[in-house]
């Protein structure tokens, strides 16, 4: 196999060699790489769902102390409704007409008057008159013997319309009756609308309210939201159920749609169950970011990756180029070479053509050729000078001609069998000296390659320990500001403390304007059983009431002020989280990427022992071209000894031109076998 051929062969199974590494490492780095951001996006996924649930559960359980306070709220105004409808009803004989302008001016949505028997006989809902209050429930009895004085309800179906409504009810004076004042729900849905208005900050969908008996109470709906159960009707649902019997939350997420059963409590009494639907997009907002985040950061990994593996393929595959170059170029010479010694045999004048090289084991080789060409152009010298001097003596000597023509027969095989033997011999040595040649610049090549390779290894692990200093810092800067957070979070908790002391403040003064309110109106009352004597008290009664409903739009509008800052604060606190989350996220990742500078580190010590072990293998080869030189130097000595054989045959050809002066033969055959032998 030519030397040539081998070349190709070594360049091809390097080049595969170094593609099959290459697919290798990617294959490997990208499956770590994915079960690293894999493992990553499993915990993020954890903590959110247990951060999520923490905030859904505070959500709900504002909601039920919203209900709760809403409920106490609306008992109050109806029993001070009702004590108003009493002191009226023991003045005068009230009709239909009077309840329902009453209970416009006292914000009722229905007043309704019983005899002892129960019996309606005064309503400001037609229906019902006629009909008994005892019917609907017996307990109503208590009030009239003595064993009750105020019976409130909770929201229930209205038996006369199959509406939702609130109801209580006191006797009447001297226990003539009873009176019952009723609040349609839409009160407290009413209230419970501003968690759905404000959707796109907690993403609630709809809430409604189901009590002990399975009936669905109330209905507060985001528009475009379908309702979950139908208001008035029975619901059958197991996980409420549940919630009524362990007073524990139920909270499911599927995906971005969230439900939560809770209870509602008044006291240790579970009341209702509140079911909630939500879309938890808003609260896994971060998560996403984080996700995105890392997705971008494996994408970007992977890229550097494959950029970094395809330029060492490109440098590598730049560096056997110049290498097959270089190759080519001695390989040319060595032609020339080869061509020259060929040209020697078949060339009838003195000279030979000259190849020009620059290598200096080429210029060796190049010195020894022209040796042997000049030893070859002397012997063929000689031996036309022989043939000379025998056509000179072609006469005299003819008789031994045909002798002489054997012995000279016979040289000339020995001279041209000289002549392959030293052809043969030179080849080999060309042989030799390329492989030479080749090893060497191949060894110099490796050894500054090997050399460069140390420095970048070294390089980049400095660049290395550079980098995770910097990722120190920045863990160190981001503690710094998740102290801060964490303060400023606990100056917000303080400030909602002090806004639920300013509502309780408030919900004092209301209670003060109701029983005012109240006053006024019993003034008003007297006033006008007292005719025109009581005018100036009617008077100063009238300014009280609007006094007191001055006060009370005034605690409506702290209330309100007071909303929109719990509002804010709930903002503010709920921007702090994710704050917290996004700081502990990026600390997760700073972690792990230094981990990942730390298994660079780790690869460049690798890669710096491998140059090293490298190294050791190129100083190896080095050595062992003493013993290439060795074996060119035996090959050099067998030479010399063809060449002491030429000078023997010369010795004999001498001898033979002795011989052959005492020979003679024809001119003619002379003649003819001299012609022969200078075409020779």
């Amino acid at each position: 196999m030519k030397i040539k051929s081998k070349i190709y062969i070594i360049f091809s199974a390097l080049i595969i060699t170094y593609l099959i590494e290459a697919i290798v490492f990617l294959g490997i780095s990208n499956g770590i790489l994915e079960n690293n951001f894999n493992s990553l996006t499993n915990t993020l996924n954890k903590d959110a769902n247990q951060k999520v649930k923490g905030q859904l559960e505070n959500i709900t359980s504002q909601i039920s102390l919203s209900i709760e306070s809403i409920e106490n709220q609306v008992d109050e105004s109806m029993l001070n409704a009702a004590y108003a409808l009493q002191e009226m009803d023991s003045q005068k004989t009230l009709t239909d007409s009077d309840l329902k302008t009453i209970g416009e001016k006292l914000g009722m949505s229905d007043l309704y008057l019983t005899d002892q028997n129960g019996i309606f006989i005064a309503s400001t809902e037609k229906a019902a008159k006629g009909l008994s209050l005892f019917s609907i429930w017996e307990g109503y009895k208590d009030l009239l013997n003595g064993k009750a004085q105020v019976l409130p309800s909770t929201l229930k179906i209205k038996e006369e319309t199959g509406q939702i409504f609130k109801f209580t009810a006191i006797p009447r004076k001297d226990n003539k009756g009873i009176i019952e004042t009723a609040c349609e729900s839409g009160v407290v849905e009413k209230a419970l609308s501003m968690y759905v208005d404000n959707s796109n900050s907690n993403g609630i969908n709809s809430i409604q309210i189901v009590d002990s008996a399975g009936i669905a109470l109330t209905q507060n709906l985001k528009q475009g939201t379908k309702a979950e159960w139908t208001k008035g009707k029975k619901v059958e649902n197991n996980v409420v159920k549940q919630v009524f019997k362990d007073g524990k939350a139920v909270i499911n997420i599927n995906g971005k749609n969230g439900d939560i059963f809770a209870p509602v409590k008044f006291g240790s009494e579970i009341r209702y169950v509140m079911h909630v639907k939500l879309d938890t997009t808003i609260y896994y907002s971060s998560v996403s970011l984080a996700k995105q985040s890392l997705n971008s950061t494996e994408k970007k990994v992977s890229s550097n990756l494959i950029v970094y593996t395809s330029v060492s393929f490109l440098v590598l595959l730049l560096f056997l180029l110049m290498l097959f170059q270089y190759l080519r170029f001695v390989l040319k010479s060595l032609n020339k070479f080869a061509n020259v010694l060929k040209s020697m045999g078949k060339s009838k004048t003195n000279t030979l053509e000259t190849v020009n090289v620059k290598e200096a084991e080429l210029n060796e080789i190049q010195d020894g050729i022209n040796v042997v060409t000049q030893n070859y152009e002397e012997i063929i010298t000689t031996i036309k000078t022989s043939i000379g001097n025998v056509s000179g003596l072609q006469q005299e000597y003819s008789k031994n001609m045909n002798q002489a023509f054997d012995t000279i027969k016979q040289i000339s095989q020995a001279s041209g069998e000289m002549a392959a033997n030293n052809e043969k011999e030179m080849k080999h040595v060309d042989e030799i000296t390329k492989v030479m040649g080749t090893m060497i610049n191949t060894l110099n090549n490796v050894n500054s390659a090997t050399h460069s390779l140390s420095d970048m290894s070294n390089k980049t692990h400095e660049y290395v320990k550079t980098s995770d200093e910097g990722l120190s810092k920045i863990t160190n800067a981001m503690e710094r500001v998740e102290t801060e957070v964490k303060s400023s979070h606990e100056s917000i908790r303080q400030l909602i403390n002090s806004s639920n002391e300013i509502s309780g403040i408030v919900e004092f003064i209301n209670s003060v304007t109701s029983q005012t309110n109240l006053l006024a109106l019993n003034a008003a009352i007297e006033a006008a059983r007292a005719g025109e004597a009581g005018r100036g008290f009617a008077v100063v009664a009238e300014q009280i009431r609007k006094l007191a409903n001055d006060s009370s739009e005034a605690t409506s509008r702290i209330v309100e002020i007071l909303g929109n800052i719990k509002k804010d604060i709930q903002s503010t606190t709920e921007g702090n989280e994710k704050q917290i989350i996004v700081i502990n996220d990026s600390k997760s990742e700073i972690d792990s990427a230094k981990i990942a500078l730390k298994g660079l580190i780790d690869f460049t010590i690798k890669s710096q022992e491998q140059v090293e072990e490298v190294t050791n293998n190129v100083e190896l080869l080095r050595q062992n071209e003493k013993t290439v030189e060795e074996v060119v130097e035996v090959v050099n000595q067998a030479i010399e000894s063809n060449a002491a054989s030429s000078e023997e045959l010369q010795a004999t050809i001498e001898n033979l031109l002795l011989s052959m002066e005492y020979l003679s033969t024809s001119q003619n055959s002379i003649t003819s076998e001299l012609k022969t032998l200078d075409k020779l």
